[in-house]
């Protein structure tokens, strides 16, 4: 028969490690035979310890007395030595068990007959003790070496020569050498030989877990060759079923199960994935030591193991194992549910991997094993730091390409559009502040005439050279969406030809100067209440460092805004931005998943303020690493997205969290962006929006008098923000400068009245508009390849 492949042997591995290396240390001249190692450590030491190590042991010694040890017991107390190796009637230990002096132990009840038997007949053999050169802890010390080296676990690998058998015809291997003297060891032996029909069904049950069929019996039954066995075990061992049958088992130390097992019973997302994931390990042959390493870190490997049919990385799959078992969807005290997950964590994975309790190191150094406190916290410390992530497995090659692809389409769209701009910037903003100009003169000259609205208009358009028309639909823009709303970027405009009287440089001077004092106090009560906040990130930095980033929606680092916003290829901006960067995930393609997640901070203030803009995507606050975040009690700390235009402030109240730690999540799944450029932490205050800011551009340091003056300067912050958005590397501007330009573009790129103005004069250039079509549709086609099919 072939050998077993390296995963497929590891069951078969676990049963007959212990006992190959009690054959390694027990097969020392020095050591106790396996006969009295096997009685001493079933019949004595157990009785040592539940009745007399409490009082004579490593942390207590009363009458000086340590029975932990064969040398405690050859030493003894201060009645003298507690054993007579070989001489039962002379140990005090013996007399002491017995009630048959005056040293009555344990004090507080005689032993049951068979114990006492027991303990006599073991000072009778001799009082073997394995390993007894050990050396003795001092009391209350926690020795690593002594405990290390009671324990078969902890020695070194050695060579070891398989025990001499009487039966010598019987064993076929080394290994039934190993098994066979341990029967005759106790007077056993084996058990006669299987009929091939009864072989056969044992072999096919224990490795696929099914019955063997008629045609496989059949033909099992008629091969007499030597070999025919060796096929069955080859065929089983290479049936898909295999890896079924013994994933169970592995599933089960792992605790595998699909849902959280609490009330609602929410379900573990991807948990199928790890299930597939060991059966597909288990029927690849994948080497032990390689399974183990992707359960610990299989994310952190410099090379993957990949799925050799869809190039899937299947090594980050398997940390999925960590997060696997019960979890309560709101715990009522967060920091308790955080230190039980962890402990269930950390209790199966010395129990799978390493044959260890370790979870009893929680409250107190290990009674026994090598395992002290400080190990476990810093097993818990490795775990508490840790973060769950749901993670892309597909082939990163071939979406990394597509990146690449969608990044050289995006520089020449911009190369393009900055030709563009450059061409219709100027002219554009001309002609804006010629249409408002028409318009407020229409609107200014009689407002008590509603009536000759008509004349007004068609005589302001014949005196600014555009078409009437087109200026009605400007009258009517202002009159019944600008005046009526604060944001719209030609609200100011909107406000001034609403005001009684007529063109007057004194009424319009004096509206301005009202409009710049309202202005200025509201500027300066923004500044007041962002200085009562904490700026927790602003995004300012090239990079995003500090924050832990995934996949390749947010690319390298934080974003000028708003060139290349989502919502067209030129003029497509947001309102309300307030910095000149933010992280942004939809800048190349709104197909694209990646994650942000911040540095883990202490809860301080009452409420975490986000301002934020996208759509499809979501915002998680992590307390005490819960990432089951239901209702009733943490549903609050998600706040899924869906205002792709405007910026705005997202508040959570954290004040029953205080004190404890958090980290931000910002998730983009791959269906739609998000946008983030600030966020604070504060007592209540949440600073005010720029309502309009465009006005604050227009009216902040500016010496106006006049409807001029207010034209001129509309026009320049309108040649601004179309140059910004075509420059190939624009100089950084102030967050209000930004704010404005953003507002403009929006306008150009969203409200038909647009197209009354010159700005198509360059782009719709037959030549560009055919460019763009291209790469319009090439990136198209690039992002209909972006799969993200499986994960973990």
């Amino acid at each position: 028969m072939r050998d077993m492949p390296n995963l497929k042997i590891v069951t078969f591995a676990c049963t007959f490690a212990g006992f190959i290396a009690a054959h390694a240390a027990w097969g020392l001249a020095a050591e106790p035979s396996q006969g009295d190692v096997e009685f001493f450590e079933n019949e004595v030491r157990p009785v040592l310890v539940q009745s007399c190590q409490k009082c004579h042991g490593d942390r207590k010694q009363e009458g000086g007395l340590r029975l932990d040890s064969r040398e405690g017991l050859l030493k003894g107390g201060d009645s003298g030595p507690a054993v007579e190796a070989g001489k039962p009637d002379e140990s005090l230990l013996v007399e002491a068990i017995g009630y048959a002096g005056d040293i009555k132990m344990p004090p507080k009840g005689k032993l049951a007959g068979q114990q006492i038997a027991a303990l006599t007949s073991w000072v009778k053999r001799g009082a073997p003790w394995p390993r007894d050169q050990i050396q003795v802890a001092k009391p209350g010390e926690f020795n690593l070496a002594a405990r290390k080296a009671k324990q078969w676990v902890f020695q070194p690998l050695r060579s070891v020569t398989p025990p001499a058998v009487k039966n010598t015809l019987w064993p076929r291997s080394a290994v039934d050498r190993f098994i066979l003297g341990h029967l005759e060891g106790l007077g056993l032996a084996p058990a006669p030989l299987a009929d091939k029909r009864t072989l056969l069904r044992r072999v096919t049950f224990d490795l696929v877990g099914l019955p063997p069929t008629a045609a496989e019996i059949g033909a099992f039954l008629v091969d007499e060759s030597p070999q025919a066995f060796e096929r069955v075990v080859d065929r089983l061992l290479d049936s898909p079923h295999y890896g079924e049958r013994w994933a169970r088992h592995w599933l089960d130390l792992v605790r595998y199960a699909e849902t959280c097992g609490h009330e609602f019973d929410f379900e573990l997302p991807h948990a199928f994935e790890y299930r597939d994931y060991v059966i597909r390990a288990f029927n690849a042959d994948v080497p032990y030591n390689q399974f183990v390493m992707e359960h610990i870190a299989g994310d952190l490997l410099p090379n993957p193991r990949l799925n050799p049919t869809d190039r899937g990385n299947e090594s980050v799959i398997g940390t999925g194992f960590w997060y696997l078992g019960e979890s309560t969807h709101s715990p009522v005290d967060v920091r308790a549910d955080e230190a039980t997950r962890i402990d269930n964590q950390i209790d199966v994975f010395g129990k799978a991997f390493l044959g260890q309790t370790l979870a009893c190191a929680r409250c107190h150094d290990h009674k026994f094993d090598a395992i002290s406190t400080n190990d476990y916290y810093a097993l818990s410390g490795y775990l508490q730091s840790s973060r769950f992530t749901v993670a892309c497995i597909d082939d990163p090659q071939n979406r990394l390409a597509i990146v690449k692809q969608l990044e050289d389409l995006r520089c020449e769209e911009r190369r393009l559009m900055g030709t563009a701009a450059a061409e219709s910037a100027g002219l554009s903003g001309a002609r804006m502040a010629t249409f408002l100009l028409a318009a407020l003169a229409a609107l200014r000259s009689d407002p008590g005439a509603p009536e000759l609205l008509d004349e007004r208009i068609h005589a302001a358009a014949k005196q600014h050279n555009v078409e009437s028309a087109a200026l009605a639909r400007w009258i009517a823009y202002l009159r019944e969406t600008a005046l009526k709303s604060a944001t719209d970027p030609f609200h100011l405009w909107a406000m001034l030809a609403s005001q009684p009287g007529n063109s007057g440089t004194t009424d319009i001077a004096a509206f301005l100067r009202e409009q710049i004092t309202a202005e200025r106090a509201a500027s300066e009560g923004a500044r007041f209440q962002v200085g009562q906040s904490q700026i927790f990130e602003d995004f300012s930095s090239g990079d995003f460092a500090g924050w832990f980033v995934e996949g390749e929606a947010f690319g390298a680092g934080p974003a000028n805004l708003p060139r290349g916003l989502p919502g067209g290829a030129f003029f497509a901006g947001m309102q309300g931005l307030a910095t000149s960067r933010a992280a942004h995930s939809g800048l190349l393609s709104t197909r694209l998943e990646g994650v942000l997640r911040s540095r883990t901070f202490t809860i301080e203030k009452n409420h975490v303020l986000y301002h934020m803009a996208g759509k499809g995507a979501k915002l998680n606050l992590i307390v005490d690493s819960l990432r089951l975040i239901q209702n009733p009690i943490y549903g609050g700390l998600t706040i899924a997205l869906d205002s792709p235009e405007t910026m705005k402030w997202h508040v959570q109240n954290v004040s029953k969290w205080i004190g404890h730690t958090a980290y931000v999540e910002l998730i983009d799944p791959g269906e739609g962006f998000l946008a983030i450029d600030r966020i604070l932490f504060s007592d209540g205050v949440v600073p005010a929006e720029n309502t309009n800011p465009v006005s604050k551009v227009l009216l902040e340091g500016q010496d106006l008098d006049s409807i001029q003056k207010l034209a001129l300067a509309c026009e320049k912050l309108v040649a601004r923000a179309i140059e910004y958005q075509g420059a190939a590397n624009p100089q950084a501007i102030s967050g209000d400068e930004l704010s404005a330009q953003s507002a403009i573009l929006s306008f150009l790129a969203t409200n038909k009245l647009a197209g009354e103005l010159p700005l198509t004069l360059a782009v719709s250039r037959p030549e560009i508009q055919k460019q763009l079509s291209q790469i319009a549709q090439a990136k198209q086609r690039l992002e209909g390849g972006i799969r993200y099919v499986r994960r973990a």
